[in-house]
C-alpha cells in the first residue's frame, strides 16, 4: 500500500468525547494516523482559536452526508493538554506540530461512521486499545482521561510510524492557551 503524501501541519486540535467512564474512538481513514484508532480533530485554520477549530473539526468530521454533525459548545469543552509532535518527512524536512487537546462531556447530535473516522466505538478509559493507536498515544492519552493536565513532547519517524526516544510529559495545573 502506497503512503499518502505527508502533510506539514504545525497547529492542530484533538477532542475526545467522554461519558460514563468511556471515551469514543474511531478508525482514522485519512492523513496522519490512517488506519489507527483516534478521535476527532485537525488543523487550526488561519485566524481560528483552538476552541473554534475543535468546534469546526468535530462538526465537519461527524457530518457524513447529513446537514450537521456533532455540535459542542465552548463551555462544554475542557482543555487538557498540549502535545508537541516532532516529525520528519521522508524528504528530511523536520517540523513540530503543536496539538491542543480537549475533552467534551456534553454535545448534541448523532455519532455516525464517516469517511474521516469510521466505526466509532466506546472504550473504557481504564482499558484503551493503545496497540491500535499512534505510538505516543499510549503514554499521554491515559493521563488526560484520568483528569490530569499535560504538556508533552514526542518525536516520530516519517509517517509517524514509530517513536524516536521517549515521550516526555510535564503535569500542569493550567494548560497554556497557545
Amino acid at each position: 500500500m502506497q503512503q499518502e503524501q505527508e502533510k506539514i501541519l504545525k497547529d492542530a486540535v484533538l477532542v475526545f468525547l467522554v461519558k460514563d467512564g468511556q471515551v469514543l474512538l474511531a478508525t482514522k481513514m485519512k492523513k496522519i494516523g490512517k488506519g489507527k484508532l483516534n478521535s476527532y480533530g485537525g488543523g487550526i485554520e488561519e485566524g481560528e482559536t483552538p476552541v473554534q477549530a475543535v468546534i469546526r473539526e468535530l462538526e465537519e468530521e461527524t457530518r457524513g452526508d447529513k446537514v450537521k454533525g456533532i455540535l459542542v459548545e465552548p463551555k462544554d469543552m475542557e482543555k487538557v493538554g498540549i502535545m508537541n509532535f516532532h516529525n520528519t518527512t521522508e524528504e528530511g524536512i523536520t517540523f513540530v506540530c503543536k496539538v491542543h487537546m480537549f475533552i467534551a462531556r456534553y454535545w448534541h447530535g448523532e455519532i455516525i461512521s464517516t469517511e474521516d473516522l469510521a466505526d466509532p466505538k466506546w472504550y473504557s478509559i481504564d482499558a484503551i486499545p493503545a496497540d491500535h493507536m499512534m505510538p505516543a498515544d499510549a503514554v499521554w492519552l491515559p493521563e488526560i482521561l484520568k483528569g490530569r493536565k499535560i504538556v508533552g513532547f514526542a518525536k516520530y519517524t516519517p509517517h509517524q510510524a514509530s517513536l524516536i526516544g521517549e515521550v516526555k510529559i510535564t503535569y500542569v495545573d493550567v494548560v497554556p492557551e497557545q
